[in-house]
């Protein structure tokens, strides 16, 4: 099959799922000998995506009137902006919902004083590759910077329904309002712990070594996080802690990932490399199991030297094991 490589913003269109003639091949079920076009209204360009027999298509258009229409049912549709986001040329979309500056679900982080919004990302696929979910989490907002704290993904639809099921997304939506209150006092407990700059560049250094990222992203994180930005008031004496170590590292993840050559995988990656640094930050601030003390005092058997350059990349530039 051709890999569409291109994002777009488009996702009002529809689908119908269609058989592929095959001459004189006995058809397995188990294969897919169906394939997924936008309808004639829409010009019938076929998405070269194949899927079963027993597939359901979900209407994008659909999916996100459930989406709003759960909203509008909790009362809090005008409190969030939204921005659609349209993966291999249809094959795979979702929509991003971020509380406006004004809404009712902004937070401030403890003693920094950050704002941090309620956002969450609705999800679906032609492809199979994204079942119909929802996960939310919080967003900086008071700069460029993008930090994004994704929770686990919740089913919002029923198995082999071509609905979304409304009730369920608003019990998703509640459900992740909860996640995002204690996402903010784990952020709170980030603030409130101290990480000297000696400090922070050996957790980057161990998180290397343990294969918790990659060389690259190692190196491009302590560079940020040895920039004046991350000390108060431009002091290189001032006091930082692990949230802006955390900072340091979605930066990377926003501006690097995100931005970096505009290929299909760059957002979806992104995507979920904010939420495993959310995983693994929040080990961090809970120390869970010495985690954090275990990064800041190794044994012998973690510590080895990290190569000089950290240049040492994965296929696509970035290095890593997710944890």
């Amino acid at each position: 099959m051709k890999k569409h490589s291109n994002v777009g913003a488009d996702f009002n269109f529809r689908v119908e799922k269609v058989r592929v003639h095959q001459q004189g091949v006995l058809l397995d079920p188990k294969k897919p000998f169906f394939e997924i076009k936008k309808t004639a209204e829409f010009g019938g360009t076929t998405l070269n995506v194949g899927v079963r027999e027993d597939y359901t298509v979900v209407q994008y258009p659909d999916f996100v009137e459930a989406i709003e229409s759960g909203l509008e049912r909790e009362g809090i549709r005008d409190q969030f902006t939204s921005m659609p986001i349209v993966f291999g040329g249809g094959a795979r979309f979702c929509m991003r919902y971020t509380a406006k500056v004004d809404s009712s679900l902004i937070r401030s982080v403890a003693k920094v004083g950050d704002t941090v919004g309620y956002c969450f990302t609705a999800k679906t696929s032609h492809d199979g590759t994204w079942s119909n979910t929802l996960s939310g989490g919080c967003q900086r907002l008071v700069c460029k910077n993008g930090m994004v704290n994704y929770g686990k993904d919740i089913s919002i639809s029923s198995k082999h329904s071509s609905r979304v099921d409304i009730g369920k997304v608003v019990l998703a939506i509640r459900k992740s309002k909860v996640q995002f209150f204690e996402t903010m006092q784990v952020l709170d407990r980030m603030a409130n712990r101290s990480v000297s700059q000696v400090e922070g560049r050996v957790i980057i250094d161990q998180l290397v070594i343990q294969n918790y990222i990659g060389q690259r992203a190692g190196k491009r994180i302590k560079e940020l996080w040895d920039g004046e930005t991350r000390y108060d008031g431009g002091d290189v004496g001032g006091t930082r802690s692990l949230w802006q170590l955390y900072n340091a590292a979605t930066e990377y993840v926003t501006h690097d990932v995100s931005n970096n050559g505009g290929r299909i995988n760059r957002p979806e990656r992104a995507m979920l490399l904010r939420s495993d640094y959310g995983r693994l930050f929040h080990r961090m601030a809970d120390n869970s199991k010495g985690f954090l003390d275990g990064l800041l005092n190794p044994s012998r058997r973690e510590t080895s030297s990290v190569p000089a350059n950290l240049l040492a990349t994965d296929s696509d530039g970035n290095g890593g094991v997710w944890n």
